[in-house]
């Protein structure tokens, strides 16, 4: 991949169910994709200009291009937890980009 140079950042994507409001079940956090990633601090109002999406994202992540990864999918970069709210491919040669919206305690 041609940008791979930049990845610096260990990202993993997480599925999380069950432990909901209705939900008897333990919660359960199955690993969906875990790669080198681009992560750069990032802004709502530029997700509104680049891409047309309100969003409260805080960082932006490029990463090569996987087919499990999509929107409200839960993330970690470092110790710190985010919530997937929009996720572009542009082909399996540029890879993906990711937006990321911190998920406080």
């Amino acid at each position: 991949m041609e940008f791979d140079r930049f990845y610096n950042s260990r990202i993993t994507f997480w599925n999380v169910s069950g432990s909901g409001q209705y939900s008897d079940d333990e919660p359960k956090c199955e690993e969906v994709f875990c790669t080198d990633a681009d992560v750069q601090p990032y802004s709502g109002g530029a997700a509104y200009e680049e891409y047309g999406i309100k969003s409260e994202a805080e960082l932006r992540a490029f990463f090569p291009y996987s087919e499990k990864v999509c929107a409200g999918l839960q993330c970690t970069v470092g110790d710190k937890v985010y919530m997937t709210e929009y996720v572009a491919t542009y082909d399996k040669t540029w890879g993906s980009v990711a937006l990321l919206r911190r998920q406080h305690d």
